[in-house]
């Protein structure tokens, strides 16, 4: 029994430092995709100043760098109230 609990703490513990782990990953996104923004900026500003009189290098240059973003929510505009009539 004394071998299954021992087992059973090292299962916790590793458990617990993938957990460590995956915090450290998802708060390194945001920093990295800043930095991957950064790049296809100064990437950006090379290709068109190289490649400005090459159509299909700057076509391929856009659809390559191109990025999808998710649409941003609108925000409902806020309910008027009525005014009282005299």
């Amino acid at each position: 029994m004394q071998t299954d609990r021992s087992a059973i703490d090292a299962a916790e513990d590793v458990k617990e430092s993938d957990d460590q782990e995956g915090v450290a990953s998802t708060a390194a996104v945001g920093r990295l995709i800043r930095e991957g923004m950064k790049e296809v900026t100064y990437l950006n500003a090379i290709m068109h100043n190289k490649y400005s009189r090459n159509a299909e290098k700057m076509r391929a240059w856009q659809s390559a760098s191109h990025i999808e973003r998710t649409a941003r929510e609108k925000k409902p505009a806020p309910a008027k109230t009525p005014t009282p009539q005299s």
